[in-house]
């Protein structure tokens, strides 16, 4: 059994991954400032109609695709972020029990902002944005340029959001592009977490090896960048945690979780 295995199946929270919840919170009362409004047009107006949140069932609603311009919908929001090959549909799919996002053989098929309402069993309802792939090279330049440009403005612009899950691929040593979403995200004051996905690829000892070399690279103390695997669940719990913890920080125990509610 891997440190990160421990998430997902026990109550108890190692200091370590207890440490990144605190500093979520912690990171999500920063105020944002100078950041412009968002322009809501007829054609989304239209897609939008009819949406209540106190009226949603359990689960998840697509509420549409944009671009920089999509609705505020008024709901805590968490965007998930990622290059086009790191298995980002997968993990939300695995996330939310269903099949919000398409998933595909082929790279970079999001090239805009999908967005989604969820409810969880205790009638809490946030807003998931499924932002674009970026960093695939077999898209055009002219395409990689708009999806560059999409994931900017809607970072920059959004004015409820509370937390981005960044995806890398803990195999890899840091990329470039990730470096360019860490530099935004901080530069802008967004709070965020760093998400190791496909874990279920990786031994333990494969996971003790990647996982600290980019703890390292990135500057994040050990235990700190969360592992997940979409085919086993492996840090669903954890993860839900940590996203409760920005979004309801004011509102809920210390010890509440979307592990908690949602398990099986």
């Amino acid at each position: 059994c891997s440190r990160r295995e421990e998430e997902a199946e026990e109550e108890d929270e190692r200091p370590a991954a207890r440490s990144v919840g605190k500093r979520v919170t912690e990171m999500q009362r920063i105020l944002i400032a100078g950041k412009g409004s968002v322009k809501v047009s007829q054609s989304i107006g239209k897609k939008m109609e009819g949406f209540d949140p106190k009226k949603m069932e359990t689960g998840v609603r697509f509420l549409g695709s944009f671009d920089v311009d999509a609705p505020d919908i008024r709901l805590p929001e968490v965007a998930f972020v990622g290059r086009s090959n790191v298995g980002k549909s997968s993990m939300l799919n695995s996330l939310t029990r269903s099949k919000i996002a398409v998933t595909s053989r082929t790279p970079g098929r999001t090239q805009r902002v999908n967005l989604f309402a969820y409810k969880n069993d205790r009638g809490r309802v946030i807003s998931i944005a499924d932002l674009p792939g970026f960093g695939y090279a077999s898209v055009s330049k002219q395409v990689q340029s708009g999806i560059s440009g999409q994931l900017t403005g809607y970072l920059e612009t959004r004015q409820r959001l509370d937390l981005v899950v960044l995806l890398i691929d803990p195999r890899l040593p840091q990329q470039p592009a990730d470096r360019d979403v860490m530099t935004l995200l901080y530069d802008k004051e967004i709070p965020f977490v760093i998400v190791g996905t496909k874990a279920d690829k990786l031994s333990a000892n494969e996971i003790e090896t990647y996982f600290r070399r980019y703890e390292k690279e990135v500057g994040l103390e050990e235990g700190q960048l969360i592992a997940y695997s979409s085919s086993s669940g492996e840090g669903r719990k954890f993860l839900w945690k940590v996203i409760n913890d920005a979004l309801f920080a004011d509102a809920m125990e210390s010890n509440a979780g979307e592990g908690d509610e949602d398990e099986d």
